[in-house]
């Protein structure tokens, strides 16, 4: 019965992407963990992005 929202980034097709500053991975922010304090962990060298 209820309706689900649509992301106006994915009705348009874009993506948001994730990209390490260290080692380069490219990855779809869905894909990505995140640490204790909300930083992205990059999947590969586990670089935690802060401030």
């Amino acid at each position: 019965m209820g309706t689900q929202g649509v992301n106006p980034a994915q009705q348009d097709g874009e993506r948001a992407v994730f990209q390490c500053e260290v080692c380069g991975t490219r990855r779809v922010a869905t894909a990505i963990r995140y640490d204790d304090l909300g930083y992205a962990v990059c999947p590969v060298c586990t670089y935690s992005h802060g401030p």
